[in-house]
């Protein structure tokens, strides 16, 4: 699990991907930049009384948001084409761990938007 600074931010910037927070047993929180585990009993608990706290969703979790397998190998495929076009608002050397990479994909394929390094930004 990334417990980078960077992923706290990219996670804390990403506002679509924390308005799907819903608390389970095992989820990554961090805290005024700390790491959290919390442990819940294997059920969902109401955010509310964690509204300070940043969701760190695990890459299980950021590639189920992009669907089945079968629609995650599609957009990987897809991915690999537009590879071999330039591509300068997407630099893929700003990405540090296969967690902020997957969070990339989602924003990119949710939400139409790119990592610039500070924040999420429109995809050109």
């Amino acid at each position: 699990m990334d417990e980078s600074l960077q992923y706290v931010k990219m996670c804390q910037k990403a506002k679509e991907i924390q308005k799907l927070k819903a608390l389970r047993q095992g989820d990554w929180m961090s805290w005024k930049g700390t790491m959290n585990v919390i442990i819940i009993g294997g059920r969902t608990l109401d955010v509310a009384g964690f509204q300070d706290y940043i969701w760190l969703p695990r890459q299980d979790q950021l590639q189920a948001m992009l669907g089945d397998f079968e629609q995650q190998l599609d957009i990987l495929d897809d991915w690999r084409e537009r590879g071999k076009e330039p591509m300068p608002y997407w630099n893929i050397g700003n990405l540090k761990s296969w967690e902020q990479l997957c969070l990339a994909f989602v924003m990119e394929q949710k939400n139409n938007k790119v990592w610039n390094g500070e924040d999420w930004i429109n995809a050109l």
